[in-house]
């Protein structure tokens, strides 16, 4: 179905996207959406330029772009799951004392 070129760009933003959300939590997940596309284009016309500039053998794709912003939306809904689960088990021990 997909490429592994396409898993590994998504495997490679979701750092940044557990990053991003844990500095800035007040962001929700449609803003977080578009600022991974706005990041992935980024990344994506960096790499056009430096392949054209210094001959690097990389090209420049949409599904790249789609890849980047699919991981960091992932990054950030794993940052909201953990913090979820987290805050759960302060409020549980908290009940029992």
């Amino acid at each position: 179905m997909f490429e592994i070129g396409f898993m590994e760009n998504i495997i490679l933003t979701v750092p940044l996207g557990l990053l991003i959300k844990r500095s800035f939590p007040q962001i929700s997940i449609i803003s977080m959406a578009i600022l991974g596309f706005f990041i992935g284009g980024g990344i994506e016309t960096t790499q056009y330029y430096l392949s054209h500039i210094f001959l690097i053998n990389r090209t420049s794709d949409i599904n790249d772009v789609i890849a980047n912003g699919i991981g960091i939306v992932i990054g950030a809904i794993l940052m909201i799951t953990y913090e979820l689960l987290t805050n759960r088990k302060v409020f549980s021990e908290s009940r029992q004392r």
